[in-house]
């Protein structure tokens, strides 16, 4: 009555296998052009940048300092996904970002790692406008939506920092 069901498989019991084979090579020729050298220093020198932006607006409010940190950590990632000729290049700079902020700014770090609002700029990404939507999302995150004072500041805050990160991309001359 029963029939050999060996060859039978079961939804979700063998793992996929991902071609890794075309990541791999995308990595060797990102290395050998330079390009990943390239993003690791952009990476660094983007946390002095966005340490510089942040620090011409002195703030003693440490809700709103978090808040204006996690916009520029949202713009830095969003403009080297955008930026950058690569997916692994992309990624390099925003590891070493994330490296050069923890030994730099820890306490900054730790705050943007327990805070859940960068999904909020990410949707921000699919608007026609996408600095003012930038900017009442952070209005909104600092719990002050109808203001316009921080609806300004937010977009001020994410131009200034979309300029920065392309003034020091177009510095470092990746290949494409």
């Amino acid at each position: 009555m029963f029939v050999e069901d060996s060859d039978m498989k079961i939804v979700g019991q063998e793992t996929v296998k991902k071609d890794d084979h075309n990541e791999v090579e995308e990595l060797r020729r990102e290395e050998a052009n330079g390009n990943i050298a390239r993003a690791r220093a952009l990476g660094a020198w983007l946390v002095r940048s966005a340490s510089s932006i942040e620090i011409s607006t002195p703030i003693e409010d440490k809700k709103l300092i978090a808040q204006r940190w996690l916009l520029l950590l949202f713009t830095v990632e969003s403009q080297l996904a955008r930026l950058l000729p690569t997916e692994v290049s992309a990624q390099t700079a925003q590891n070493e970002f994330y490296n050069s902020l923890r030994t730099d700014a820890p306490h900054i770090y730790e705050e943007l790692q327990q805070n859940g609002g960068l999904t909020f700029y990410y949707l921000c990404l699919q608007q026609d406008d996408v600095p003012t939507a930038v900017a009442k999302t952070f209005a909104s995150l600092y719990g002050k939506p109808d203001d316009a004072e921080f609806v300004e500041m937010g977009k001020a805050l994410y131009n200034a920092c979309v300029y920065e990160v392309g003034e020091l991309v177009a510095e470092q001359k990746f290949v494409k």
